[in-house]
């Protein structure tokens, strides 16, 4: 009896345990986080930067682990086999494509994931060969109207943010264009530039260097701003289509399950780390990417997850693109 009275004892006290102190005990071994694309991405490049970072703050490894294929969801479902914690992922926009492109994913993106940290986003750049001699983006809408069938445009495959994002421009110009999917955006700017393909969506940090060698032009780029690596290549919006605004976003999500003390000292830590005056380093590497700083945490970040299913998920269904 004295013995089950101290049990219950220590189970009462574990529990009232302040969070700001259970918080304290984490991490206490390695944590992962799960990349959904090949080495090379931006959202490997991403991981890795934070994983360094990160692994310095927690005095514990932090170790970035590629698991490609299907869209990330075999990643997120490797994320979701491990709800202590220690298990992240790093994921793009496609995160929110998901729940519309494929008929039945075997989770819910939106009870089973919780948002730890948005943390950066990159518009996309509108690039064409400079032997078609377009310029502008009213030039590329007139070339798209005067074709027969429309201009044929490659992308990273059906569902990814670089087709989306050209049904979006497609939707808005009121121009007809043929999607060409391939494995990834690089062979889409590959084709452009060989001339087999009219026009690529790419991120900035992909395109510039075919840019700077004069192998494609870029006309527009996609976010609400221009971006300082391209800052002589204006926005869609400002050539007309007002409102126009796609951009890529990267963020860390976790297992809704997992220990709320966990994700929110994550949170705080990727806070920290973008700080600018407290890591300049971290802005430097991001701006050469072409990415843009951003921070949404936890429940605010949830929530934009939540519009931004609504958001792409309209996109997916009008451009009538299906996975399964």
């Amino acid at each position: 009896m004295f013995r089950k009275a101290l049990l219950l004892a220590a189970a009462i006290a574990a529990a009232t345990i302040p969070a700001h102190a259970q918080e304290d005990k984490f991490p206490s071994k390695t944590v992962r986080i799960i990349e959904p694309f090949s080495a090379g991405a931006l959202t490997d490049t991403l991981a890795r930067m934070y994983a360094e970072e990160l692994t310095k703050r927690f005095n514990q490894p932090v170790v970035v682990e590629n698991k490609p294929g299907s869209g990330g969801i075999p990643a997120t479902q490797a994320m979701l086999s491990q709800a202590d914690g220690y298990t992240y992922q790093m994921v793009s926009s496609g995160h929110a494509v998901n729940p519309t492109l494929f008929s039945k994913l075997p989770y819910d993106t939106l009870r089973d994931t919780a948002g730890v940290a948005l943390v950066a986003s990159s518009p996309t750049v509108v690039v064409v060969n400079p032997a078609s001699g377009i310029r502008t983006l009213s030039e590329l809408i007139a070339a798209a109207k005067a074709k027969q069938g429309g201009l044929n445009y490659g992308s990273a495959g059906i569902g990814s943010s670089t087709h989306l994002v050209a049904e979006y421009l497609r939707d808005e110009a009121k121009i007809a264009m043929v999607h060409v999917p391939y494995k990834g955006v690089q062979e889409a700017v590959t084709e452009v530039l060989a001339g087999r393909i009219d026009v690529a969506f790419p991120p900035i940090a992909l395109a510039l260097p075919q840019m700077k060698a004069g192998r494609v032009v870029g006309i527009a780029q996609t976010g609400p701003q221009r971006s300082a690596l391209i800052s002589d290549i204006p926005t869609v919006q400002e050539q007309g289509l007002k409102g126009f605004d796609y951009s890529i976003w990267y963020a860390l999500i976790a297992p809704s399950k997992a220990p709320r003390a966990a994700l929110e000292r994550m949170a705080r830590e990727i806070r920290e780390i973008r700080d600018i005056s407290a890591r300049p380093a971290v802005r430097e590497k991001m701006q050469q990417q072409g990415l843009v700083q951003n921070l949404l945490t936890l429940d605010e970040f949830d929530r934009y997850i939540r519009s931004e299913v609504d958001k792409q998920g309209r996109l997916v269904k009008a451009s009538g693109a299906k996975a399964d």
